[in-house]
């Protein structure tokens, strides 16, 4: 195994990719695991974020590579052997809180969540200086921001379970102050709705840039992200 400091651009771009699909199967297992209500809703909200995560990873590569759109990764997977790279094996260590379960218990969950977002956390200011490719170090920093933006809204979220229980019945988006402190990090860009339609799974196809809306239409329910098959 290279050290981590000969990353290729390409093998920092598979190792981020895999990375959000590890992302989605815990949200999406927070989802199965816990009762309907607003945290529920939240891991929703987060698990249908990864694909637009993914579309921007490809859109960094396609721009870095003169407008060439990102190779199919399971097809070079069997000469890059990306599940063995260093920056794979680093990444690998952010998925160490996420095997724990809830038990059906949201503000669990939440904390599940804020300590895998922690660990993610100290990983991207670690890596802020290892790499002297301008992609890559492009690349981490979309990285970092994604992961600011989950935890800024699971924190917020928390603080208002955590009010919630000394009485009072309200949603966190009501909650002006906290409201205010997810949206420095640019967190909340609208109200999520109080009720969402259970996730299907189903094998994801060719990905479409999807423009969010505002409107109080049904949400788009979370396409299941395919996992990368490891080579032998």
């Amino acid at each position: 195994m290279q050290s981590l400091k000969h990353t290729t651009f390409l093998e920092a771009v598979a190792a981020s990719i895999q990375h959000e699909k590890d992302c989605f199967d815990f949200y999406l297992r927070m989802y199965d695991e816990i009762e309907d209500g607003v945290v529920k809703e939240l891991f929703h909200q987060l698990a249908e974020d990864v694909e637009d995560h993914i579309l921007v990873i490809e859109e960094i590569y396609q721009k870095a590579e003169g407008g060439k759109k990102l190779p199919n990764l399971k097809q070079l997977a069997a000469i890059h052997k990306f599940h063995s790279t260093a920056i794979q094996k680093f990444m690998k260590r952010l998925d160490r809180n996420t095997s724990n379960s809830p038990k059906g218990n949201a503000v669990d969950a939440i904390q599940i969540a804020l300590r895998e977002g922690e660990d993610a956390k100290e990983f991207y200011d670690k890596m802020k200086n290892k790499f002297k490719d301008p992609n890559i170090k492009l690349l981490f920093q979309r990285l970092a921001y994604f992961n600011e933006e989950n935890r800024a809204l699971l924190t917020s979220q928390y603080s208002f379970l955590k009010e919630r229980m000394h009485g009072g019945e309200s949603y966190y988006w009501e909650d002006e102050e906290l409201v205010k402190e997810a949206a420095m990090s640019g967190a909340i860009s609208q109200k999520p709705k109080k009720t969402s339609a259970p996730i299907k799974k189903k094998s994801i196809g060719k990905k479409k840039v999807v423009v969010k809306k505002k409107s109080v239409a049904p949400k788009k329910k979370p396409k299941v992200v395919a996992k990368k098959t490891k080579k032998k």
